[in-house]
């Protein structure tokens, strides 16, 4: 995902509002290994995350395959 890997190297940290949609678009389309890595990410940054991301990255997960 290079976004996620932009901001890892500008040391900077995304809103929770940024993770939850890129949680949201990983769901849609089926990545749910990009979906955990910014779910633990979003903690890793001491972001609060809502249900939304929690759902998606579940959802996520039930769509993809191995």
């Amino acid at each position: 995902m290079p976004l996620l890997l932009a901001l890892r190297e500008m040391d900077a940290v995304p809103s929770v509002d940024t993770c939850g949609s890129l949680i949201s678009a990983c769901e849609r389309e089926h990545l749910w290994q990009q979906a955990l890595t910014l779910l633990q990410s979003a903690s890793v940054w001491g972001l609060e995350v809502g249900v939304i991301p929690y759902s998606a990255t579940i959802s996520a997960c039930g769509k993809g395959s191995v």
